[in-house]
């Protein structure tokens, strides 16, 4: 880890992009790490390629990799490397919290994140990095705001207990998915467009399914990626007039209707 931090303290931004075009154009992505210290060391880059990278074709990842290329030339970021990664990952979160709150209220459901409110987003950002990235500080902050805000009932042991598998539950949903996530990549868009390889797509979507098989880091997230670019493509290419969102029948212009 130490040396991916000295690696990274000597890149430059042009050098860090020119890299990761290389590492797309020769299909290098991260393998399973052993130790969470190899995944952090892994972590340790001005930018890496996202989870479903490893499914595009050949020539989606040549054409990424000459837009990088192209942008290295351009202006240098003044953000140091993490800073900017925190903050492209919190716009990220945002932005994926945002569309769940435009699908929720289709059926008048209104949603909360307290976490990414403004206030807290942006008390979270003034904090020292050594504050915010030793041992148990989450939990410890986390609390203080919500005591703050008047939620004295928190368990003595909240923050503390380990995390659950979420990988199993997903893993379960793929399972139970199976059938229609085959007829959704039977004939994907993505594939009509030259843009995922299918046969390896089709390859991990079995695996995933199956409890015991291992898979690449970041595969589950990739595969979410995936299907929901693809069925956000069919419902774009399905939809006529109204939004692509809402699916409400198209307005009547009765200007335009009326006989001239």
């Amino acid at each position: 880890m130490l040396r991916a931090a000295h690696r990274l303290a000597r890149a430059d931004y042009a050098d860090a992009l020119d890299d990761l075009a290389v590492r797309l154009t020769v299909r290098h992505f991260a393998e399973p790490a052993g130790t969470a210290g190899a995944s952090s060391a892994a972590d340790l880059a001005w930018s890496v390629p996202g989870p479903a990278a490893r499914w595009l074709s050949d020539e989606a990842l040549t054409s990424v990799a000459q837009r990088l290329r192209i942008s290295a030339r351009g202006p240098v970021p003044v953000e140091h490397p993490g800073a900017r990664r925190a903050r492209l990952a919190l716009h990220r979160h945002a932005t994926a919290y945002r569309t769940l709150v435009q699908a929720a209220e289709q059926r008048g459901q209104r949603l909360h994140a307290p976490f990414l409110d403004n206030q807290v987003v942006r008390a979270a950002r003034l904090l020292p990095d050594d504050t915010r990235l030793q041992p148990g500080a989450r939990p410890a902050l986390l609390r203080s705001i919500l005591t703050g805000a008047g939620r004295t009932d928190l368990p003595a042991d909240w923050g503390r207990t380990p995390r659950p598998d979420r990988a199993g539950e997903a893993r379960a949903g793929l399972r139970r998915a199976a059938d229609g996530l085959a007829e959704l990549f039977h004939r994907p868009l993505l594939a009509d467009a030259g843009l995922i390889d299918l046969p390896a797509v089709r390859q991990t979507l079995a695996a995933a399914a199956e409890p015991g098989h291992d898979l690449p880091p970041g595969a589950l997230a990739g595969l979410a990626d995936l299907v929901a670019t693809e069925l956000w493509l069919r419902r774009v290419a399905a939809r006529r007039h109204g939004s692509c969102w809402t699916g409400l029948p198209p307005v009547e212009r009765k200007a335009l209707a009326r006989p001239a």
